[in-house]
């Protein structure tokens, strides 16, 4: 019995010390590029005796657009906490390549767009950077992020046969560092807070898959090979060797940027 009334007794004594040692939270934001990279060029070319010949680089990085996160946060001393962050991110579309021109008085070209769609997981440590309501904090640490790249292209040639098509790219895990500083408003066991995050990150995928092919005598997708439907991409093969069709051709591993710097607001219950 004596067991038990002290059990109860340290129970109510120390329950307050761990009341507002954990919180969780959740936090909407927009991400730009982080130092944006070449993702494309798009070409245009006018009509006439002397048409023009415009040539334009596309610059970003698909860690570009919205981001909702999650998070758990634990004090391990008064100023200090650990922190897990989980998110996701619907990647800003981008016209990665396109060509259009005039011939014999029609409109002709093509066009690629991509995006990326990932989640984040990031382990951060934290720091508090003062105390009472309004507080700023940093925290930092490594990021990992599992996700696609999707691809849509379309091509309407005068010399050949129009097709669209829609890819997408898998495989592999990205590991990077994410950094975020904020300030916290606390009331009560609520925190409301602003954080501008930096993530720093670049994603290789290892496979692309066709899941749409359409030209003008329909949907094509059933036809074509392994070989022409699935690609591999590695770090280095040869080039001169024999395509077996039954396989899934070769192609060289591409990095694309996921780096971004984005504002985000979020709420924050402690208990």
């Amino acid at each position: 019995m004596k067991k038990i009334i002290t059990c109860i007794v340290f129970t109510l004594v120390l329950s307050p010390l761990f009341a507002q040692q954990s919180a969780i939270k959740f936090q909407v934001g927009y991400g730009l590029p982080l130092g944006g990279s070449t993702l494309g060029t798009s070409t245009s070319q006018g009509s006439g005796n002397n048409p023009s010949y415009t040539q334009t680089i596309q610059r970003g990085s698909f860690g570009s657009g919205t981001q909702i996160e999650i998070g758990y946060v634990h004090s391990v001393s008064g100023l200090l906490s650990v922190q897990m962050d989980a998110s996701y991110l619907f990647g800003k579309e981008y016209n990665t390549s396109s060509d259009h021109y005039t011939y014999q008085g029609s409109d002709y070209g093509q066009s690629v767009s991509s995006r990326a769609n990932v989640f984040l997981l990031s382990p951060q440590l934290r720091a508090k950077l003062g105390e009472g309501k309004l507080s700023p904090y940093l925290s930092a640490g490594p990021v990992v992020s599992f996700g696609k790249m999707y691809e849509t292209g379309s091509f309407n040639n005068y010399d050949s046969n129009p097709y669209n098509y829609e890819k997408t790219y898998s495989g592999s895990a990205a590991i990077g560092a994410k950094t975020t500083v904020g300030v916290e408003m606390t009331q009560g066991k609520f925190g409301f807070y602003g954080q501008v995050t930096m993530i720093n990150l670049s994603y290789a995928p290892t496979k692309g898959v066709y899941t749409k092919y359409v030209d003008q005598y329909g949907d094509r997708l059933a036809n074509m090979t392994t070989a022409q439907k699935e690609t591999s991409f590695v770090t280095s093969y040869d080039a001169n060797a024999p395509q077996d069709p039954n396989q899934p051709s070769k192609a060289l591993k591409q990095y694309n940027p996921l780096g971004s710097i984005s504002l985000s607001f979020g709420v924050m219950y402690h208990f």
